[in-house]
């Protein structure tokens, strides 16, 4: 896209100056770079985890053999409250989303609070629940690492993004961690609105995933890379929801503006 707007046949749009909240109007060229970088983030954690020994030397970290539950950390507190409820705060938020889709339908208008409650219950149900449960998992088969022979299993290490389905395993990717994970997606709903509300919000889901997903990885049950991806499908589920539903800035705005002149797509 560079060398076209060099050559003069494509001229960029220059982003607005912030207005008197200090946020930024829509800026199509900042709004899918931003976008774009977690996808180039999750390609260099996944050839890290991919060419490295990290996910299997983590797991052999938190393994002793010597004892009677080898996985020595899996049960203690806060990990096994983590792993039992820490998929609630997501579950709440789907049903705030119901309620709003619910409201919704009893107006003349569908209107935005409807298409926003609609995406909080998509994003929990597609992202965990059909493309980390049912397509995911079963296409890929990796092995958990507590199935792994040298953790006293029947099955040898299959690395990220390695197809294993005959091993029937269900690790990759979390599904727990994916569930903890969909608390951040509020904040693509927030991002032209509220800073402090986009940033509570990415925040809060960031930090719920992780830790469940360190939960899953304490008892044995997923590696690093499968905490990772997990991440990773949740957010780009919500990418594509966002469009699909029109709650994405980008489906009303051009991104270039071609031989100088601007067309402004149909809301």
């Amino acid at each position: 896209m560079t060398w076209l707007a060099n050559c003069g046949i494509v001229r960029r749009r220059r982003c607005p100056p912030p207005n008197h909240s200090g946020l930024h109007k829509y800026c199509p060229v900042q709004s899918m770079s931003f976008r774009l970088v977690p996808l180039h983030l999750l390609a260099i954690a996944t050839l890290v985890l991919r060419f490295s020994p990290v996910d299997i030397e983590v797991a052999r970290s938190v393994f002793d053999a010597n004892l009677a539950q080898p996985w020595k950390w899996a049960w203690q507190t806060p990990w096994s409250l983590l792993y039992q409820y820490g998929v609630w705060p997501t579950l709440v938020l789907a049903a705030v989303g119901a309620v709003s889709v619910t409201i919704a339908l009893g107006r003349k208008r569908f209107g935005r609070l409807g298409r926003a409650g609609l995406f909080l219950v998509l994003v929990t149900g597609l992202g965990p629940g059909v493309l980390v449960n049912m397509v995911i998992k079963p296409c890929f088969g990796r092995p958990r690492p507590r199935d792994l022979v040298e953790f006293g299993g029947s099955h040898q290490f299959v690395p990220v993004l390695a197809l294993s389905p005959s091993a029937n395993g269900t690790s990759f990717p979390s599904g727990h961690a994916a569930m903890a994970f969909c608390l951040a997606a509020p904040a693509l709903l927030f991002a032209k609105r509220s800073r402090a509300a986009t940033m509570l919000s990415a925040s809060g889901g960031l930090l719920l995933g992780a830790a469940v997903g360190a939960a899953r990885i304490l008892q044995g049950a997923h590696f690093v890379s499968d905490v990772v991806w997990s991440a990773g499908v949740v957010y780009f589920t919500a990418l594509v929801l966002l469009h699909v539903l029109r709650l994405d800035d980008a489906s009303n705005v051009n991104a270039v503006t071609i031989s100088g002149q601007s067309s402004n797509a149909v809301s």
